[in-house]
């Protein structure tokens, strides 16, 4: 096509076509669309302050809830240091099972070492490991109170 021919017919579709015309907005469709925005913000900073308000009682609730547990934890401690005191056991011993302090020339007195538990030598005869062993099961016996311990008798 000819660039004048071109030209012309730009020419003439320009002046037939109409303007495009802006259509308006109505007010009260902007004040409506104002009014739904500030409404879902203000909803939204609603929830927000509610959270931050539940959360905090349910902070206080939980540390409200250490605080017992952690008493509970130093109660239980302290019966546990009572309960496994040596006086303890002793009085128990005699309680339960009457078990009496030996004579004098039947007792044994063991001075443990003085270093530490990594230097001592572990070749203990073997009785002596048989011994611990029996005591350790009786004590366990008697703080557990699951069989009852006869007196004078070691083992089953």
């Amino acid at each position: 096509m000819d660039p004048c021919v071109r030209a012309i017919i730009e020419e003439v579709g320009a002046t037939t076509q109409s303007p495009k015309r802006r259509r308006k907005l109505n007010p009260l469709f902007c004040i409506g669309i104002s009014f739904l925005l500030i409404a879902i913000a203000s909803l939204g900073y609603i929830y927000q302050t509610w959270q931050i308000v539940s959360l905090g009682y349910e902070r206080d609730r939980l540390q409200a809830e250490l605080d017992e547990l952690i008493m509970v934890n130093q109660h239980l401690r302290l019966q546990k240091a009572i309960a496994s005191s040596p006086q303890r056991i002793e009085q128990l011993a005699k309680e339960r099972i009457g078990m009496v302090e030996p004579p004098e020339p039947q007792r044994i007195v063991v001075d443990l070492p003085t270093k530490s538990p990594s230097a001592v030598e572990p070749s203990a005869p073997a009785e002596s490991r048989g011994i611990l062993t029996t005591i350790s099961s009786l004590l366990g016996q008697l703080l557990s109170g699951d069989q009852p311990v006869q007196a004078g008798k070691i083992g089953h």
